[in-house]
């Protein structure tokens, strides 16, 4: 996958890696959306939305960071799950937190993967 050197970007994708910086509150633009990049079009839609969802809603910015954090471990995502918990340990969230969220994330997890295995219809 090519990436998108910042100093290359031009027009929408500069704009946008403007965007990504200042929202992230991050002095790089992520390989993710350098990846992106290649396809502008894809590039401006999944910036869309997470600009829009990180922007807005009930939820704090701590609040979206565990949950993406969560999903990023269940995910056993190499790349994510560093990212994310960089960014709680910003907004104050401990190791020991951090290492809660891994365990439940781990729990849930196999727990989800048993109950479709199961097949099991919830009692609500």
């Amino acid at each position: 996958m090519r990436l998108v050197e910042e100093k290359e970007a031009a027009g929408s994708i500069k704009k946008i890696f403007e965007e990504v910086k200042r929202t992230l509150q991050l002095p790089f633009v992520p390989k993710i959306f350098r990846a992106l990049a290649a396809a502008p079009d894809r590039l401006e839609a999944v910036w869309g939305e997470l600009r829009e969802q990180v922007g807005s809603g009930h939820l704090d910015l701590r609040s979206k960071g565990v949950a993406a954090f969560a999903v990023s471990e269940a995910m056993e995502s190499a790349y994510f799950s560093p990212i994310y918990a960089s960014a709680l340990k910003r907004l104050g969230v401990r190791d020991e937190e951090l290492e809660e969220i891994r365990r439940l994330a781990a729990l849930l997890k196999q727990l989800n993967r048993t109950a479709a295995d199961w097949k099991l219809e919830p009692e609500l």
